[in-house]
């Protein structure tokens, strides 16, 4: 199902993101390049933020 994210779509955004990243950075990018990608780009608030502007993430 294709649907538009929504404020309770967070955690699942962030783990999804989590496994992307380290699946697929590690080796290329340090561990710690990841986690502050992760932390910039996924936060609570970054998400929040995206959310309220009417940016669509699709999950």
């Amino acid at each position: 199902m294709i649907r538009k994210a929504q404020r309770e779509d967070i955690p699942l955004i962030q783990s999804l993101a989590k496994q992307s990243w380290n699946s697929h950075y590690i080796g290329i990018i340090s561990q710690e390049q990841i986690d502050y990608m992760l932390g910039m780009m996924y936060s609570d608030e970054e998400l929040n933020n995206i959310l309220r502007t009417l940016t669509i993430i699709i999950i």
